[in-house]
């Protein structure tokens, strides 16, 4: 970590200690207790699960929390499409679709890689879209 605050000192950066939360990634159960970083006298919180770029990682990146998150989302998507199909044609639904459910189905395609299918069978959801 010393090399870290150096190198943000001499490129004139600050660090917001209060802002910084670690993730300690393992497939074994590690107490983040037991684990702990301090920069400048200040000890850096740890936590079970980060968002990165709208994709909530957990400590054994097992993607559990982000497709609870994903699957409420779409299910309001899917919803509102419900609601607006008496009023729209087939395209504008289509047009609905692709940008509200299909582009964060491919973002987390990207994002969940070959881990897609252990969380699946928990997205019966994604079957039932047009």
């Amino acid at each position: 970590m010393t090399k870290v605050m150096d190198w943000l000192t001499a490129n004139k950066l600050l660090l917001n200690i209060s802002k910084i939360k670690y993730i300690l990634i393992t497939n074994k159960h590690v107490s983040t207790e037991s684990f702990a970083i301090n920069v400048n006298s200040n000890r850096i919180e740890g936590t079970v699960t980060c968002k990165c770029l709208g994709v909530i990682v957990d400590e054994k990146l097992t993607w559990k929390e982000h497709c609870k998150q994903l699957c409420c989302t779409i299910s309001k998507y899917v919803g509102v499409m419900c609601k607006v199909k008496h009023y729209v044609n087939n395209r504008a639904l289509r047009i609905l679709y692709h940008s509200l459910i299909n582009s964060r189905v491919q973002y987390e395609i990207i994002a969940w890689g070959r881990q897609l299918h252990v969380t699946c069978s928990q997205h019966r959801l994604f079957q039932a879209v047009p």
